[in-house]
């Protein structure tokens, strides 16, 4: 009997389907998409009663859910794939902090970025809420880049399947076109040079071209909930104009400060309010012609606002 695995274009399932490419053990994949009905359906509530993917059928009939632990579970199983280093090794020490690190403080943020609407301090805070663990994802990439000590993999010793997470989770979140193709390759290169150089590896290449036409192209979704669960968004609101940071103006030096992104809701207003995309610590906004101002304590429906 070979793996089942269950998963969705682009998702975290998309990591265990690498590791079982490398290792060169037959598996088959059944497309449980997100985008559809299939994770909603009493059939896969079954076998995974989260109703998310991944989910892996073991030959042995095990079920087995988590990224991490489906991921430790493949390399126990098949350690003639040495999909990490041997056990009681500093490298491994090494490689199983990384692969947790990314499993408890990068992977929960996506839930927070597609729903934000479930993490909401009041009602009417959701896109403040994005926009922090916006903020908060790309303040651990930069940690995690710092920590590649390979070239291109996390280990200065070579590939383990930890560089497979990591590629993978790097093409999160979907719809953020300035993190992926302006964001990421300039402030976190090493990720970007890891993730492309997984896709063209000989056991994930026609996997990973499979989910993703290019090293860079963006996932369908993340591995959370199907999108019929998620809260559309108020129609009269339109997304943001990309701020360019080119004409953006500086912050006296010293200050403990974000600089913001502010921008016009798009509906009628009164008082020119702004929404504040992201919080300061210092209370001060800043945008693209300067400091607007500070930070007024009530929000509206769209989060904290600026009266100028």
């Amino acid at each position: 009997m070979s793996y089942i695995l269950y998963g969705s274009r682009g998702s975290g399932s998309l990591a265990i389907e690498l590791a079982l490419s490398e290792a060169g053990v037959p598996f088959r994949v059944e497309d449980t998409s997100i985008e559809g009905a299939a994770q909603r359906s009493e059939w896969f509530s079954a076998i995974n009663p989260q109703r998310k993917v991944p989910a892996l059928l073991t030959p042995q009939g095990e079920t087995l859910t988590e990224s991490a632990a489906i991921l430790l579970s493949l390399d126990e199983r098949h350690r003639e794939a040495a999909l990490l280093p041997p056990a009681g090794t500093p490298e491994r020490a090494q490689a199983l902090r990384w692969l947790l690190f990314i499993s408890s403080e990068i992977y929960p943020l996506i839930e927070v970025i597609d729903y934000p609407e479930r993490f909401e301090a009041s009602p009417g805070t959701a896109d403040a809420t994005r926009a922090l663990a916006k903020a908060k994802w790309r303040d651990r990439w930069l940690l995690l880049e710092r920590a590649i000590a390979g070239a291109p993999w996390l280990l200065s010793g070579g590939f383990c399947l930890v560089d497979l997470y990591i590629a993978v989770i790097s093409r999160w979140p979907s719809g953020d076109k300035e993190y992926r193709a302006e964001w990421l390759p300039t402030r976190a290169p090493r990720v970007e040079a890891l993730a492309r150089a997984v896709a063209e590896r000989t056991a994930c290449k026609a996997v990973w071209q499979g989910h993703f036409p290019s090293p860079s192209a963006q996932p369908a979704a993340s591995e959370l909930e199907p999108p019929a669960t998620r809260a559309s968004p108020p129609a009269a609101a339109s997304p943001p104009p990309a701020a360019s940071p080119a004409t953006r103006a500086s912050p006296p030096e010293g200050l403990p400060f974000h600089i913001l992104d502010v921008f016009t809701t798009g509906r009628p207003m009164s008082g020119n309010q702004l929404l504040v995309v992201e919080a300061s610590r210092s209370g001060e906004i800043w945008g693209d012609t300067g400091r607007y101002g500070e930070i007024r304590g009530d929000t509206g429906r769209y989060g904290p606002v600026l009266r100028l």
